[in-house]
């Protein structure tokens, strides 16, 4: 802006100088001196750039209140600042409540290791957005061993746990409160406490992430691990090779996340009751079914009502269709039902959307015609899915490329250029 030659009617047009601040607010430097004292340019020029501060001519605005106005728009520029500026903490503390990396530009003073300010600055850090909070990490090493600042920041932000002495890594009350972070939690916590079964119970309480941090012994223990599969049965994956073989957990973890099954003993891939439970939780748990129960009529209806797409995962070739089997754990027989068959399994499944269901069904499937116009009823691309026998039937063709016209690229090449009834109806569904 500096090199940019400006009449003198310019530097003292008002209409021309609020355009000029508000597409680069530093051009304000550009201006009549009465321009630069003017208000409403100078506002217009600070909301565009904060850097617009240093040009600013405001007589009734203090030094103050004209840096603070500056770190506000541009924390960063904290540098800028003269240390000898009255009220410096003030700003500083402006610019820390904005973005915390700003302190990491606060040089040649002694500010961090000042107890009161840090104080103030741990409690205001990220006021008004929660970027880059720091003051923490930069205070001395005196005052991150002082119990009231790191109290102080790890209440306003968990996370800044990590930055605090080792001594008071140890200390169980400030352990709890960083377990609120659901990244981290007491992942910095001393060893001593992650592996002390109160403290990490309390801090699952908290937040169940935090059963990732715990020691390896308390992975194990199955108070613990019950406690932490409550919360997310995902947790399943964390705990010990040998509580991956308790059936009542396994069932538990099932239950909250059926994902879960995939962490499980592979025994219980097998296990009727189990898969049941992870699939009616989440359907695209029958990937980790045995091969078996993927056949399973029960299995994979409770799977696709819960997720359509996990057809994909089914054996439906071998679904059962016939003889009911034994309640798991139980003598008795179930009372005989007439199970649904593949076809009606595949509509269903269709009918709820899945994209993919037709791709994954049997060549039977494929050449059904009922199958084929349910498919191209709900989603017109089934159509390229279906058998060369299907592709040459007139009805199914026409209903295809009424579907989408782009379809005539599948249909058989017998209807396109052997029958003149097919083209004429063609034609005239398109005029």
């Amino acid at each position: 802006p500096e090199q940019v030659p400006l009449s003198p009617r310019l530097r003292a047009n008002k209409s021309f100088a609020l355009k000029a601040v508000g597409f680069r607010g530093d051009s304000l430097q550009l201006f009549d001196a009465k321009l630069r004292k003017d208000r409403q340019v100078v506002e217009v020029a600070l909301a565009q750039s904060g850097t617009a501060a240093r040009f600013s001519l405001l007589e009734e605005e203090t030094a103050t209140e004209k840096w603070i106005r500056h770190v506000t728009s541009s924390p960063l520029s904290i540098y800028d600042v003269p240390k000898d500026t009255p009220n410096y903490k003030d700003i500083v503390l402006a610019a820390v409540a904005v973005d915390g990396k700003a302190f990491k530009y606060v040089f040649g003073t002694s500010l961090n290791d000042d107890k009161d300010f840090i104080l103030k600055a741990v409690q205001r850090e990220g006021e008004h957005t929660t970027k880059n909070n720091r003051v923490l990490e930069l205070a001395s090493p005196r005052l991150r061993d002082d119990r009231e600042v790191v109290l102080a920041g790890v209440r306003r932000k968990p996370w800044s746990f990590r930055h605090a002495s080792a001594r008071l890594r140890n200390d169980p009350e400030i352990a709890l409160l960083a377990a609120r972070d659901g990244l981290w939690g007491i992942k910095f916590a001393s060893n001593a406490l992650r592996a002390n079964k109160q403290v990490v119970m309390e801090a699952i309480k908290v937040n169940p992430c935090n059963f990732e941090s715990a020691s390896p012994d308390l992975q194990g223990d199955l108070d613990v691990a019950k406690l932490a599969i409550a919360g997310d049965g995902a947790h399943l994956r964390i705990v010990s090779k040998e509580l991956r073989s308790n059936r009542d957990l396994v069932l538990a973890a099932v239950s909250n996340n059926g994902f879960a099954l995939k962490f499980a003993d592979p025994v219980f891939r097998g296990d009727r009751e189990i898969v049941l439970c992870a699939v009616k939780n989440r359907g695209d748990a029958l990937q980790f079914a045995s091969p078996e129960l993927c056949g399973d009529h029960e299995v994979v209806n409770a799977a696709i009502s819960n997720d359509s797409s996990s057809i994909k995962w089914a054996n439906i070739k071998d679904l059962v269709v016939s003889a009911p089997r034994a309640v798991l754990g139980s003598a008795t027989k179930r009372p005989a039902q007439k199970p649904r068959e593949e076809k009606e399994l595949l509509i269903e499944a269709i009918r709820k959307g899945t994209s993919d269901a037709l791709y994954h069904a049997s060549d039977a499937m494929k050449d059904d015609e009922e199958v084929i116009l349910e498919g191209i009823k709900c989603d017109f691309q089934n159509y390229k899915h279906s058998s060369h026998r299907i592709r040459s039937i007139n009805a199914i063709a026409l209903r295809a490329v009424e579907a989408k016209y782009s379809n005539i690229r599948l249909v058989a090449r017998t209807c396109l250029f052997n029958d003149a009834a097919f083209l004429s109806e063609l034609a005239s569904n398109a005029r």
